[in-house]
């Protein structure tokens, strides 16, 4: 991933350049679009006060998991541990929201069957956003391994999209 550092400082061609660098690849035209706004939903914590507060790296230590993020982290996919991360990162403030939150996490811990079939059929959903990103990407060398990877990928969709109706079950 991109270094927390560029999160916090990059502008949009730095990250572009960061991208570029580390994958060896660029992005289709018009595939990314970079917005920067304040959302009036989330609160703002800036780069030194998540460090401060541990909230998802550890100062004294490289263990993650003695942190805010860290602890509750029980999440089955890449993608549930980024929106967790979000979450601790990026606090909600709507009052509506976070109630809805809340009642999503009581129900599930009071349908235990429901929480574990859930529970179970993510384990077989892949990280569609990495899928998605890998479709916008071109390599800066052409090689067939590049283009087995694609087949591969599209695989990989087709059987995450297959996954949706067995989570959308006990939902």
């Amino acid at each position: 991933g991109i270094p927390t550092k560029y999160f916090c400082l990059a502008s949009t061609a730095e990250v572009m350049h960061h991208i570029e660098e580390t994958r060896h690849a660029t992005l289709l035209n018009h595939s990314v679009q970079f917005k920067y706004q304040i959302s009036d939903e989330s609160m703002i914590i800036d780069c030194t006060t998540a460090r401060n507060l541990e909230l998802s790296t550890n100062i004294s230590s490289r263990n993650d998991k003695e942190t805010l993020f860290g602890v509750p982290n029980e999440t089955i996919t890449p993608m549930g541990a980024r929106r967790l991360r979000c979450n601790i990162l990026e606090p909600c403030k709507d009052e509506r929201t976070i109630n809805t939150r809340l009642d999503c996490v009581e129900e599930l811990s009071q349908v235990e069957e429901a929480f574990h079939i859930l529970r179970t059929s993510l384990k077989a959903f892949n990280d569609v956003d990495h899928l998605i990103t890998s479709f916008i990407q071109v390599p800066t060398k052409l090689s067939v391994k590049h283009s087995e990877q694609i087949i591969n990928n599209i695989i990989s969709l087709k059987h995450t999209l297959r996954s949706i109706a067995v989570v959308a079950e006990p939902l």
